[in-house]
């Protein structure tokens, strides 16, 4: 059963005690990682603390935002506080092992509807829109002054999980949000066209090969592409050029679910979307990943053709049980 969420008096107690602090996301750090650790760093340095934010292998598209430049990828340092954001589990916080275990306190802010709460101190916002939005809220409460620059990492976060404002999970204080930080100055346009409508010459190679390999299944309910480490190579291909890919079978009229596979070394990173009332993080969570109803992920460390396979499988189960 997941753990009961901890009050914000609570997670602004163990920050205010707490001197040295780090902030994680999750590995392979999508918008919402990267803006949320961004925004709580800023947060941080106003409340005068030694902070340092740690990701690894994100996109280069979101070098724009405020702070982006001071982000580490290792440390030798120890901290009294590690706080992991965005993160739906232990095994998905970057470095864990070397930070987040060792570390006196520990809190989890995620939204994450499979979030069982593994810190000693636990915000998880449930299902949704980002964890962008459950930060702005804390912030609100621990008396942050949400200034331009945590602004625009915000909105990046919540303008990327909500897939420009179309997720379902988009709700009434999500426009709420973008509407205070437009008046702080922030160019919400700017963000939309920086975090999601601007592509590399690598990443539109990856898109059109992706889009050349698009195959439809049970009665093109299931659209599915992919893309291997071949390819990357042989587009020059950068961290997060992939990002995205996902989108381009969602968009085909008639397609429920769009199932991307993405290699790595371990295997097969998956992505899944769905445009309809179909819940893909339950086929997510059979791979021993999660994520939301609408957009999900796991990690299938099997050939392509298996790995294909057994998804498909799943879907049109899926399929079958929520019709």
């Amino acid at each position: 059963m997941p753990k009961k969420n901890d009050s914000f008096e609570d997670l602004k107690k163990v920050i205010e005690e707490s001197k040295s602090i780090l902030v994680l996301g999750h590995k392979s750090p999508d918008g919402d990682a990267v803006g949320s650790a961004l925004a709580m760093y800023l947060a941080l340095l106003q409340l005068s603390k030694e902070v340092d934010v740690m990701l690894i292998d994100y996109s280069e598209m979101f070098k724009f935002l405020p702070g982006a430049s001071k982000i580490k990828e290792t440390s030798n340092k120890e901290y009294d506080l590690v706080i992991a954001l965005d993160c739906a589990s232990l095994d998905r916080v970057e470095q864990s092992d070397d930070f987040f275990s060792k570390a006196k306190h520990t809190i989890n802010i995620d939204h994450h509807p499979t979030n069982e709460g593994f810190a000693e101190y636990n915000y998880v916002d449930r299902g949704g829109p980002a964890t962008c939005q459950a930060l702005y809220k804390f912030f609100l409460e621990e008396g942050i002054i949400i200034d331009k620059k945590i602004g625009e990492c915000l909105i990046a976060g919540i303008i990327t999980d909500t897939n420009g404002f179309r997720n379902n999970t988009t709700n009434s204080i999500t426009f709420d949000i973008a509407s205070h930080l437009y008046k702080l100055g922030v160019n919400i346009s700017k963000t939309y066209i920086n975090a999601l409508a601007t592509r590399t010459k690598s990443q539109f190679a990856l898109t059109n090969l992706a889009t050349s390999r698009l195959e439809f299944f049970y009665d093109d309910k299931v659209s599915f592409t992919y893309i291997t480490l071949k390819d990357e190579k042989k587009v020059n291909a950068k961290t997060g050029d992939h990002e995205g890919i996902v989108d381009v079978g969602r968009t085909v009229e008639g397609v429920d679910v769009s199932v991307f596979l993405h290699e790595d070394k371990d295997g097969f990173k998956v992505s899944l979307r769905s445009n309809t009332k179909y819940d893909v993080s339950k086929v997510a969570v059979k791979f021993g990943g999660g994520g939301h109803k609408q957009a999900a992920g796991c990690l299938i460390s099997k050939p392509l053709e298996e790995a294909k396979k057994i998804l498909l499988k799943e879907i049109k189960e899926l399929l079958w049980t929520e019709y």
